[in-house]
């Protein structure tokens, strides 16, 4: 890798951090978090990309339980990986093909790619999350 891959990377994961301690405090800030039926956070500019679109897919026995974490960047990444708590597991994300199909086919979106990462082993839960750290890297 070279060093400028290397130092956008670490730019992405460190602003995509401040992010995620951002976003943790909106989700902290509602009462009954554990049991709600959704989460969420609002994108962010980040060096490199922009990330928007963000959504938590909940377990429909269990909404406590978050099963998969979308979200939209405006370039592709060969590599991506989201983290919800803190010291915890990086869980893989793939390219939804069709959803980034349709979101291309807007006006102005045409390199916008969505990823969407499972976060079911280990599975990710509403109680533990403390965090939103995203790492993508082209």
């Amino acid at each position: 890798m070279s060093s400028s891959t290397i130092r956008r990377s670490l730019i992405v994961l460190a602003a995509i951090g401040v992010f995620g301690v951002s976003s943790y405090a909106f989700l902290g800030s509602i009462t009954g978090l554990e049991t709600a039926g959704r989460a969420g956070a609002t994108g962010d500019n980040v060096d490199g990309y922009g990330l928007s679109n963000l959504h938590y897919t909940h377990n429909a026995a269990d909404p406590n339980k978050i099963d998969a974490v979308r979200f939209t960047l405006d370039g592709d990444a060969a590599m991506t990986k989201v983290r919800l708590v803190a010291d915890g597991p990086w869980y893989d994300c793939a390219k939804d093909v069709p959803a980034t199909a349709a979101e291309q086919a807007r006006p102005g979106h045409k390199t916008w790619v969505v990823f969407t990462c499972n976060s079911k082993a280990p599975q990710a839960t509403v109680r533990a999350q403390d965090e939103l750290s995203v790492v993508a890297q082209s």
